[in-house]
């Protein structure tokens, strides 16, 4: 069993779901990004997935089991967040200095726009809730994941000041 603090035991309490995905603009403010954000991005082949989603793999912490029990799961994860990124980018082990912009889904509400990723829980359960945050507990240490769990339960800060951004590095541990 994992340690005994209180997100190893009740996983989803790290996440705060923004809204349940219901399609295009509108409803429940999930979107999609805009096509002009979309002109930059240049996705991966599936090869380039496969290779990235192995590479972070290797540095996956034990408490992503908690939140997704298979690795067929834990893996979709990271390939999901292959595929939102620019095949040139990487959130987990990439430059510090830059910015990785996602292209996937996105709530649009008075505190702004928040990168958000859809997870299955189960086989049927879709939640909607904020992607640096699943970064944040897959692969934090346990020392940086203790300091950010005490945050308030909404999106991380970034230091960049783009909540578009999903770098693991950018994220503001003061905030």
């Amino acid at each position: 069993m994992l340690g005994s603090c209180r997100l190893c035991t009740d996983p989803g309490s790290l996440f705060k779901t923004p809204a349940k995905k219901k399609g295009k603009k509108g409803k429940n403010n999930v979107i999609n990004v805009s096509s002009n954000a979309e002109d930059d991005h240049e996705p991966r082949t599936q090869a380039e997935i496969k290779k990235i989603s192995d590479q972070w793999w290797e540095l996956v912490h034990e408490r992503a089991a908690t939140m997704f029990p298979s690795e067929e799961a834990q893996r979709a994860v990271l390939e999901n967040i292959a595929v939102n990124i620019h095949k040139n980018d990487d959130p987990i082990s990439g430059k510090s200095d830059s910015c990785v912009q996602w292209y996937g889904e996105y709530t649009d509400d008075a505190d702004g726009r928040e990168a958000a990723i859809t997870l299955r829980s189960g086989e049927a359960q879709e939640n909607v809730t904020f992607v640096n945050r699943v970064i944040v507990f897959v692969f934090a240490s346990d020392e940086s994941f203790q300091k950010l769990q005490k945050l308030p339960r909404k999106p991380f800060r970034m230091r960049c000041a783009n909540q578009m951004c999903i770098n693991l590095k950018h994220i503001n541990m003061s905030s």
